[in-house]
């Protein structure tokens, strides 16, 4: 800081951070690889899912205006703003939509703790649908122009000029965010509020504006690992409140000098030793806290645990999804082999082998079929230039003598096109007709 710094005075009482939300997040993730979660009309998690999966969750309880705890929905709403999950619609038009994995996953799974804290802080200063909990002594004194988002990018700039490892009084932060920022929440009203700066003005925004902040450091930021809170005094353990220091941790420092950084700055350390223990038991332990291990057994593995230590088990059912999405038993067997410590235990391979020795699958694909006149039209059509270069041979492929089948993702009026093009004159069957004209509009064609 630009000022000499006081005496630092350690709190009797400390609650040390931890990467509370990104091991939740993976909790979260685990949970869509292993069930079928079908949200409600209101966007939440079934209540017999959410008994389940909450008691695994270390994040603070978020209540709506129903006091209804939403913290597993504002989990999702962080995973979907980042498309490493995603809603997906129902097959048929009385089925419900379920979350499944995204786009994003692979390369969210890739990244180390820091450079996934780096992304969800980004996400943090923007995302309106990841609220903090707001300080016990809360009071809203205007709601007008009022963004609780804006005062982040703020809140972070002064923290990055605090010493690391130091601990401060909260009460000093909000004196220099009132001094400098004092209206960073409230934008619209700056010319109406900065004529007006005084003592009241100042009451007001403490049980505002700072506890907002104050909220800001004793949840989010804490339970992203960057922030340790304490507190001087024992407290009335029947009351709430809060915290009166902080601390950047060593792993928050690391963290804000990156953020400002372009992402190709930081290189991730090489992990050469295994951490992973694959016991007689079927369970999985993760020692330490080691993320891309801990994403490559997530699809197979069911969670039990995931902290500082992390504990999985291999059961029957979480084996039979993993197979269900299409992962290979011997992809998963080779992914304990390369990570674990040791041999893997004889009769877990002989298990893991067995369960899924009768597994029998099929591939269900929606496509067109082109019924041509004679083997010598399907061979000039499978070798057409223009259709060569729209679909691969997966997607293009003759299927019996006369019979052609081709990928349904292309829009039917362009296919027919494309057709007419290499002198085919494509007739489209009565059957589909009346599915295009009773569904309205699909295949790229409205009636």
């Amino acid at each position: 800081m630009s000022v000499a710094e006081p005496e630092e005075v350690a709190p009797q009482i400390i609650h040390p951070a931890t990467t509370i939300t990104q091991f939740d997040l993976a909790t979260i993730i685990n949970a869509i690889c292993q069930q079928n979660i079908e949200p409600t009309r209101a966007r939440r998690v079934p209540k017999r899912i959410f008994n389940k999966l909450r008691p695994l969750l270390k994040g603070k309880g978020r209540m709506d205006y129903e006091e209804q705890d939403v913290y597993i929905e504002i989990l999702i709403d962080i995973l979907q703003a980042q498309q490493i999950v995603q809603r997906v619609p129902p097959l048929v038009p009385t089925g419900k939509d379920t979350y499944d994995l995204g786009e994003k996953l692979a390369w969210w799974q890739g990244m180390d703790v820091v450079q996934q804290t780096c992304y969800l802080i980004g996400l943090w200063c923007t995302l309106r649908a990841w609220p903090d909990l707001a300080g016990v002594n809360f009071d809203p004194w205007d709601f007008y122009g009022w963004n609780h988002v804006m005062g982040r990018d703020k809140l972070l700039e002064c923290l990055r000029a605090y010493t690391p490892e130091r601990w401060y009084s909260i009460s000093s932060l909000l004196d220099e965010l009132w001094q400098q920022y004092p209206f960073a929440i409230r934008p619209k009203s700056v010319q109406t509020y900065n004529q007006k700066k005084n003592e009241a003005l100042h009451k007001n925004w403490l049980t505002c504006e700072g506890e907002i902040y104050t909220g800001m450091l004793s949840s989010t930021l804490h339970e992203l690992g960057l922030i340790s809170i304490g507190y001087f005094n024992e407290k009335d353990t029947k009351r709430s409140h809060n915290p009166d220091a902080f601390q950047i941790t060593a792993f928050g420092a690391n963290i804000f000098s990156l953020i400002q950084k372009p992402t190709t700055s930081y290189v991730p350390s090489e992990n050469n030793h295994r951490t992973l223990i694959v016991q007689p038991n079927f369970e999985l332990l993760l020692l330490e806290p080691d993320f891309p291990t801990l994403y490559k057994i997530l699809p197979f593995a069911q969670v039990q645990q995931i902290d500082v230590a992390s504990r999985l088990t291999l059961t029957r059912a979480s084996v039979q999804r993993a197979i269900d999405r299409g992962i290979k038993i011997n992809d998963i067997l080779a992914t304990l082999e390369e990570n674990s410590q040791k041999e893997l235990p004889q009769n877990v391979v002989y298990t893991l082998k067995d369960w899924v020795k009768d597994y029998k699958e099929v591939l269900i694909s929606q496509v067109y079929l082109l019924e041509v006149d004679s083997e010598e039209v399907a061979d000039s059509i499978c070798h057409a230039s223009k259709l060569n270069k729209q679909f691969s041979d997966e997607e293009l492929r003759k299927i019996a003598p006369c019979i052609i089948a081709v990928d349904s993702s292309i829009n039917l009026l362009s296919l027919k096109r494309l057709l007419e093009k290499e002198g085919v004159a494509a007739r489209v069957s009565n059957n589909l007709i009346q599915r295009l004209n009773s569904h309205g509009s699909i295949y790229g064609i409205s009636r």
